[in-house]
C-alpha cells in the first residue's frame, strides 16, 4: 500500500468529493481553515493508494500536529467500494506506523456513545469504537466537546489520561485560537479539579 502525501488541488478536491459525505457537517472544518493549518505546518493529508492502482484512492487521512508530543488523526476514511473487507485496519496500522515516527502519542476523536441520537446511533458509535479498539487504540478517560458535538478521546497504546488531556487540549487551542477555544470547547479531564481553561490561563 502507499501512502502518500496529497497537494492542495488534491485535498480540496477531496473534500468536495468524499469528506462532505463520509463526515458530517457539524465535524468538517471549512477549507480556508484546513489551509490555514496546512500554511502553518500543521496539517498533513495523505492519500492510500494500492501500488498495482496507484489512481484509485483507498482511503484517505488528514492529521494534525502542533507540538512534538501528539499527533492528531482528524479525519479517516476508506472508500465506500472497499469498506468491509479489512483495509481500514490495514490503513490504520499504516497511519499508526507513520505517526509513531513523528510523535509519542497518536491520538484520535470518536463521538461518545453517551450522546447518541437513538439506538442506531448508539450501535454505530460503539461500533466505531470497538474497530479502533481492535487496532490497538483505547480510552483514555478524556472526552471533549466542540460546539454541539461530544467525542471520547482515544490513544495508540496505553498513554496516560492526564498526559492526553494537556496535549488534546494543546491541540485544540493551537487549532482554533483563544477566543473560539474558550466559547465553544471543553476537555474533560479524567481528574475532575482541572479544567480545559485554566491549564493555559
Amino acid at each position: 500500500m502507499l501512502v502518500t502525501p496529497l497537494n492542495r488541488s488534491q485535498w480540496q478536491r477531496l473534500y468536495q468529493e468524499a469528506m462532505v459525505r463520509d463526515f458530517p457537517a457539524s465535524e468538517l472544518k471549512s477549507v480556508s481553515m484546513i489551509q490555514q493549518l496546512e500554511e502553518r505546518g500543521w496539517y498533513t493529508c495523505l492519500g492510500f493508494f494500492r501500488e498495482e492502482e496507484p489512481k484509485n484512492l483507498c482511503g484517505y487521512a488528514f492529521l494534525i500536529q502542533t507540538g512534538p508530543q501528539a499527533v492528531l488523526l482528524d479525519y479517516f476514511a476508506v472508500s465506500p467500494a472497499l469498506r468491509g473487507g479489512g483495509i481500514g485496519g490495514e490503513l490504520l496500522g499504516l497511519l499508526r506506523q507513520w505517526a509513531q515516527q513523528r510523535a509519542p502519542l497518536f491520538l484520535a476523536e470518536v463521538e461518545d456513545p453517551d450522546f447518541a441520537a437513538d439506538q442506531d446511533d448508539l450501535s454505530i458509535r460503539n461500533r466505531r469504537i470497538g474497530f479502533y479498539q481492535r487496532n490497538g487504540f483505547t480510552l483514555t478517560g478524556v472526552k471533549s466537546q466542540v460546539l454541539q458535538d461530544h467525542y471520547c478521546i482515544i490513544a495508540a497504546g496505553r498513554p496516560q489520561g492526564e498526559m492526553v488531556y494537556r496535549e488534546m487540549t494543546k491541540l485544540y487551542f493551537d487549532m482554533a485560537g483563544a477566543d473560539f477555544f474558550r466559547r465553544h470547547i471543553t476537555v474533560f479531564s479524567p481528574d475532575p479539579q482541572n479544567s480545559s481553561e485554566s491549564d493555559l490561563n
